[in-house]
């Protein structure tokens, strides 16, 4: 097992790469046109933002910020149902 000292430089690292992956869905969001491209840019976001808090909460050894990652993760899953009725042109209870 690694010393907890390399765990969270490497935790920290992982940090820096969801925050950059971050930014760049942000940017392809912003710039894209078509519906379903987009879906999926919030559907990347917010999970990535999921294991961002996560890690997060990890590296501050504070348990309750791994609290808000539960109803976001959700959140997102609802989000997906709700976009693909709604690209088909279906009702929800369908």
């Amino acid at each position: 097992m690694l010393p907890l000292e390399t765990q969270m430089y490497i935790l920290a690292g992982a940090i820096g790469l969801y925050i950059f992956s971050s930014l760049i869905y942000a940017y392809k969001l912003a710039t894209e046109k078509s519906v379903p491209d987009m879906v999926i840019l919030v559907d990347s976001l917010t999970y990535d933002l999921a294991v961002f808090i996560v890690a997060l909460s990890i590296l501050t050894q504070n348990a309750y910020l791994a609290v808000g990652a539960l109803p976001l993760a959700i959140w997102a899953y609802v989000f997906d149902i709700y976009m693909s009725k709604y690209l088909e042109g279906r009702e929800l209870g369908d």
